[in-house]
């Protein structure tokens, strides 16, 4: 469970006013039900003062647990836990199967919890001299600022007006960025370009309700500029922080977080060699994802950071039938050669998802180093 506090202040950290709200902002109040109801059962955690400051057809706070905070054993209202010590809410809400417990005030209220909770919500009203009840100090430097809430309260729920000037400029070098890279993105060439697939894929995909990764190396290079992250959580990028083969993982822990969304990994055969036994995992556990690996039998780059080794050896080149692996790890495996085989795959996958199988699809492509990169935007002009 858990515990966070939420508080409106003004900018000398008053938050009352003889027991009462110095302010009654819509949006606040808004903001309040919102967080404090969310998606699941909660507990609002006050002061008998705030809970007699409520208007009665609003005592106890609708849909929420109601505890009160009283020194008076005795004390008892319709609607409302009583507790003593902080220790003693917290098991009331954990007791009533809670999922989070709000503190809601007042300051001593407040002050008994702050070493108990994770995270202060604060909305800070830009005015002064609004009360006499103060926040408790509070060391803020401690704590982590996030200023999505601070930015709200300063622009209103609206936001700031749209610069239509500036919307055209990026529209326009969108445009001309992509027409670029047109040839690629639209290549029929065979074996396949690796811009292709990720064409294809942004067109085959409901970006809404996708959860897509890629792995390092080119793949990563390669997909980062051009894949069409729609929706908060949607893509889960992560630059060059880890190792080969971490797509496969990444993306059985973000089906199992969240199931209705189809769950697609973007990897390099040489990814796939690292951890491509992790396909039996998911098919085991019954975690159906896409992996998309394509495979252009080298590891990208390699002939520049090690081109004896390459030239002489053939060191960094490998080969294998990933689609027939997955097959025998339990999986569907998909084999594409052609262009035209690319999107009637990634719908078979999709479709093999959704009936509980998980799908690798195999695309042969060609190795391709030539890369969309920010500096390269920077120089245009």
């Amino acid at each position: 469970m858990k515990i966070m506090m939420i508080v409106a202040m003004d900018e000398e950290e008053i938050i009352g006013d003889n027991e009462k709200l110095p302010w009654k902002l819509s949006s606040d109040l808004k903001r309040f039900k919102q967080l404090t109801i969310a998606d699941g059962f909660n507990a609002v955690v006050m002061g008998r003062k705030t809970w007699e400051s409520l208007p009665e057809k609003f005592r106890p706070l609708p849909e929420r647990l109601n505890i009160v905070m009283s020194k008076d054993t005795s004390w008892f209202d319709q609607g409302a836990e009583v507790a003593l010590y902080p220790g003693r809410a917290i098991e009331i809400a954990y007791a009533n199967g809670c999922d989070e417990c709000w503190i809601i005030g007042g300051s001593q209220i407040y002050e008994l919890f702050l070493e108990h909770v994770e995270e202060i919500h604060l909305t800070r009203v830009h005015t002064k001299n609004s009360g006499n009840i103060k926040f408790p100090t509070v060391d803020w430097s401690n704590w982590q600022k996030e200023i999505i809430e601070e930015v709200k309260a300063e622009l209103g729920e609206a936001g700031r007006e749209t610069d239509q000037a500036l919307v055209e400029e990026i529209a326009t070098g969108k445009a001309e960025w992509l027409e670029e890279w047109a040839p690629l993105l639209n290549s029929d060439e065979a074996p396949i370009n690796p811009y292709r697939v990720i064409n294809e894929i942004n067109k085959a995909v409901d970006h809404e309700n996708t959860i897509l990764t890629h792995d390092a190396g080119h793949p990563r290079d390669q997909i980062m500029p051009f894949y069409q992250a729609t929706a908060p959580r949607g893509y889960i990028g992560w630059g060059k922080t880890t190792h080969l083969g971490y797509g496969i993982p990444l993306m059985i822990g973000a089906k199992l977080a969240d199931p209705s969304k189809h769950c697609m990994n973007f990897m390099g055969d040489l990814a796939f060699g690292h951890t491509g036994l992790d396909i039996e995992t998911a098919v085991r556990a019954g975690v159906p994802i896409t992996t998309v690996i394509i495979n252009n039998f080298t590891m990208g780059g390699y002939d520049k950071t090690m081109p004896t080794a390459m030239e002489r050896f053939g060191a960094g080149n490998q080969s294998g039938d990933y689609a027939d692996v997955a097959r025998a790890l339990g999986a569907r495996g998909i084999k594409v050669e052609k262009p035209e085989g690319i999107a009637p795959a990634l719908e078979e996958a999709h479709q093999a998802n959704k009936e509980g199988e998980v799908c690798v699809v195999e695309i042969i492509t060609r190795p391709d180093s030539r890369f969309s990169k920010y500096e390269d935007l920077l120089k245009r002009d």
